[in-house]
């Protein structure tokens, strides 16, 4: 996988596939907040004042599974698939990486990211489809 990295602390995974074909880009959130964590728990944070306070570890762990899992498949791959670890999600952390050029060279075809959500229950899925894509296309 070819690796880069982008806006600050951003990374980008690349997995060419064997055949020519579209490519795909899949976002998580990496960074951690600035909060103080209040649970007494094994996974705490170890930094004071900072912890993954809405699953950004979750999202990040989920992401570099899928990337492990499809890196194995990739002579099945017809296309791209673009792994994008997101910094700064509050503020400008995509726009950021737009203007740094992530969504080309491949250009990008379609995009999913993916969010934690407490009280979903277990087991189910929501989908939510953003309309901003057009917006964000244009930004590039």
């Amino acid at each position: 996988m070819e690796v880069t990295n982008v806006a600050k602390t951003g990374v980008v995974g690349l997995l060419r596939g064997a055949k020519q074909g579209k490519t795909l880009l899949l976002r998580a959130d990496m960074d951690a907040l600035e909060q103080t964590e209040l649970n007494d728990i094994g996974y705490r944070s170890l930094h004071e004042g900072k912890m993954h306070a809405c699953g950004h570890d979750g999202h990040t762990a989920m992401l570099m599974v899928t990337a492990k899992i499809l890196a194995k498949y990739r002579a099945q791959i017809d296309g791209n698939i673009k792994f994008v670890f997101q910094p700064n999600e509050e503020t400008a952390g995509a726009l950021d990486m737009i203007k740094e050029g992530i969504l080309e060279s491949p250009r990008v075809d379609a995009a999913f990211g993916l969010h934690l959500w407490t009280p979903l229950e277990s087991g189910k899925l929501v989908l939510w489809l953003a309309q901003q894509w057009q917006a964000m296309r244009s930004l590039s």
